[in-house]
């Protein structure tokens, strides 16, 4: 019963919200303490100036505001030559324009917009928890040749769905809603910030693994497992079983399979999305929408709604 407050609970505070995420997931495995904010000084290049390298907790992120991250944030000039060459060859980080930076990744990683000499438009990324560059990578093939011991916390990675920046850290910095979880039996997960696994590390076997190698991408069929524990009565007084989640209902319930089926419908439609990550997003826009089911979630469209404080369990 305890369960199934929580989950009613989240779901009414989510419906509060602007496009809320879910997570009907099991609570994630804690990650160790992190020490208390320490400075790292970067390596020497030539004669450049060290400078320090700011590592920061997410208590420390929490208490500090967007101006003050971004003060603490280390300059663009100042990247590593690998990390600047992975993002524009021949460059370094003293060679581009740089015109400004600002908060990314749930205001954790600072992003810097730059033009290289040849006119090239360069994003690099800064991740102020881990204290680390992001370096880029073309595809996961280059991604699995990352040794052991160079395995970074932030890094971007290119997929057919375009650039990730992805990291090795839990998402919300608020305890009262279970999110996707870091590590899985020994198997570290790097997600993007929409939190769909991206590139997973087996500490065990010490090997990198393609999330689909695996079963922490939330598939339709693990989808239709978890849901098929619940029933919930309809706004037209009719119950429905959680096993047919995914089915289409006359009148009711649409499961949308195409892009240009998300694309073109009315403005304001009700849609929801269950995504790889475990977690449900509602009242989401057709656009991101058409995104996320091109990276393999489930896009439901209703008819009518859904009122969370019917939602009941049936079996967990």
């Amino acid at each position: 019963m305890k369960r199934v407050m929580l989950f009613c609970f989240v779901i009414l505070l989510a419906a509060c919200a602007t496009a809320p995420t879910l997570t009907p997931v099991p609570s994630p495995v804690g990650e160790s303490p992190t020490p208390a904010a320490t400075w790292t000084p970067v390596p020497p290049t030539g004669t450049a100036t060290v400078t320090p390298m700011p590592k920061l907790t997410r208590e420390d992120l929490k208490s500090m505001s967007g101006a003050d991250k971004l003060k603490m944030a280390p300059q663009a000039e100042s990247a590593p030559e690998d990390v600047v060459s992975s993002f524009a060859a021949g460059e370094s980080a003293k060679d581009i324009k740089w015109s400004g930076k600002s908060l990314t990744f749930w205001d954790r990683v600072v992003a810097y917009e730059g033009t290289t000499r040849s006119g090239e438009k360069v994003t690099l990324y800064y991740d102020l928890e881990s204290g680390q560059w992001a370096k880029q990578y073309a595809d996961f093939d280059e991604v699995s040749k990352i040794p052991a011991d160079e395995v970074a916390d932030v890094m971007v990675v290119n997929d057919e769905n375009g650039a990730h920046l992805v990291r090795n850290k839990l998402q919300y910095d608020y305890d009262w809603i279970s999110q996707p979880q870091v590590m899985i039996e020994g198997k570290m997960v790097f997600r993007d910030e929409k939190g769909y696994p991206k590139a997973i590390w087996d500490t065990n076997a010490k090997k990198w693994l393609r999330p689909e190698e695996t079963d922490i991408p939330w598939t339709r069929e693990k989808w239709e497992k978890a849901l098929s524990q619940y029933s919930w009565v309809g706004d037209d007084g009719i119950k429905r079983d959680g096993s047919n989640f995914f089915k289409d209902s006359q009148g009711y319930r649409k499961i949308l399979t195409s892009k240009s089926e998300i694309e073109d419908l009315p403005a304001g439609s009700q849609v929801q999305i269950y995504n790889p990550s475990g977690e449900i997003t509602f009242w989401t826009s057709q656009e991101e929408a058409a995104k996320r089911f091109n990276e393999g979630a489930i896009v439901v469209l209703y008819f009518r709604s859904i009122s969370p404080k019917k939602l009941s369990q049936k079996a967990f």
